[in-house]
């Protein structure tokens, strides 16, 4: 994993208290990547989360397999020889790059928790006519989420000729074809491979001390089997290629015309691969703002150009970085005539850059709400999650905080000039049938 440090002398003269503690990484004696604790000794419940470091881009066969399999071993860790925990207040997501499984509880049920946290290395020992039927409750996911959403349906189109079919932009969800067609044979052959300890980081908060997890972790996961640990070796993938297309699609859920810009330019920041995503959060930031050197000033609230629009922002491969549009354009406006604002807002972006006063004002409110939400324990379990998902080592309030105050002006700038001139760019234009 990727980890490295920036200390700011600021910082430490700014840091809020609160009953929560800093994210730790403790020594065990298990296999397990890692094994993190975030105490917090005002907290009801503890959690306890168990995260796969593999998904549905480590995947080669019918799409919605990590989501598949989610489901599967879900309900393997909930009840196995007929032992049913119903897992207390458990939930689980999957990414696409990740697989998370959690249960939140009472101090008298953390055993009970750390059990159901094992069983998800454990093989799925279901009936197999249950697991089976499962793939149908999985397609009424995709029609509640999918099958009336034409935006996704877009998006998971354009994404694969952005990527030139980089496993990363495999459909997490598929379609019912591609589900209905997964098997428990794939089912497996995927745990095998990737649901195995190296594979898996085990994050506890809640209530609890070091030395208190570290113990259960032992006891519970010492005995696993060493495995060699998944490298995603995807990251390092450069998708090469000049493109710039215009794509037009027809969808009968449309209610109105809109567009979706996505794009795709090489960018890494002058510091390490944490301070890249603080860079990237600040730019989101900025996107989401009526500042000056913000989009909604260029294209709506001074010109008129565009009556909404979301922007989205990743990186996930190390040299390259995704911008994703959606957008109305106002009455009167044409799809092409919105898209063709947008390029040039990006693009006068990009040659002048975030202007001082917005950089300082958004770095200022950003702190000022670590500082007001610093003491929520699901705002560090999120961001736990999110690293985990990027590739990156989890870290610290304490570091969390350094880091924003560590954001330079200058890879803001430089980011915003990648995004202004993109090397691969897809336009879609929505209309309704």
């Amino acid at each position: 994993m990727r980890i490295s440090a920036k200390i700011v002398l600021l910082a430490f003269l700014c840091l809020p208290t609160w009953a929560l503690g800093d994210l730790t990484k403790i020594e065990t004696q298990t296999p397990l990547r890692a094994v993190y604790v975030l105490p917090d000794s005002d907290a009801e419940l503890i959690t306890v989360s168990m995260v796969i470091l593999a998904g549905e881009v480590d995947f080669d066969g019918p799409e919605g397999l990590s989501h598949y399999l989610e489901h599967l071993m879900f309900w393997h860790a909930d009840k196995l020889n007929s032992d049913t925990m119903h897992a207390r207040g458990g939930n689980a997501w999957v990414n696409g790059i990740v697989t998370a499984y959690y249960n939140s509880g009472e101090a008298s049920e953390l055993e009970d928790m750390f059990e159901f946290a094992s069983r998800i290395l454990t093989p799925p020992t279901l009936a197999p006519t249950f697991m089976l039927d499962e793939r149908k409750v999985v397609t009424r996911e995709y029609d509640l989420r999918v099958s009336e959403n034409p935006d996704w349906r877009v998006l998971m189109d354009m994404r694969k000729q952005l990527y030139d079919n980089h496993p990363l932009s495999r459909s997490v969800i598929g379609t019912p074809e591609s589900i209905m067609s997964l098997t428990l044979d794939q089912a497996r052959a995927f745990h095998s491979q990737f649901y195995h300890a190296s594979n898996a980081v085990l994050l506890v908060s809640g209530n609890v001390s070091e030395a208190q997890i570290k113990k259960l972790a032992n006891a519970r996961f010492a005995s696993l089997d060493t495995s060699p640990e998944h490298t995603q070796s995807w990251r390092q993938v450069v998708i090469e290629g000049a493109l710039d297309e215009t794509q037009h699609y027809r969808e009968k859920q449309a209610k109105s015309d809109r567009l979706l810009y996505s794009s795709l330019q090489k960018w890494t920041g002058l510091s390490d691969d944490i301070q890249e995503e603080y860079t990237r959060e600040l730019v989101q930031r900025l996107f989401d703002s009526a500042l000056p050197g913000s989009l909604a000033k260029p294209l709506r609230l001074d010109n008129f150009v565009i009556s909404e629009y979301q922007v989205g922002l990743n990186k996930i491969l190390d040299d390259q970085i995704e911008l994703i549009i959606f957008a109305k354009p106002d009455a009167g406006v044409s799809l092409e005539t919105a898209a063709k604002k947008i390029d040039e807002a990006l693009l006068l972006q990009g040659e002048q850059g975030i202007p001082l006063l917005s950089f300082e004002r958004l770095k200022k409110r950003w702190l000022q709400t670590v500082k007001r939400e610093s003491s929520y324990e699901q705002d560090h379990l999120w961001r736990a999650w999110r690293f985990l998902s990027l590739g990156l080592e989890p870290n610290s309030g304490t570091d969390h905080y350094k880091r924003i105050e560590a954001i330079s002006k200058a890879d803001v700038d430089a980011l915003l000039a990648a995004l202004g001139a993109p090397q691969r760019k897809i336009t879609g234009f929505i209309k309704g049938e």
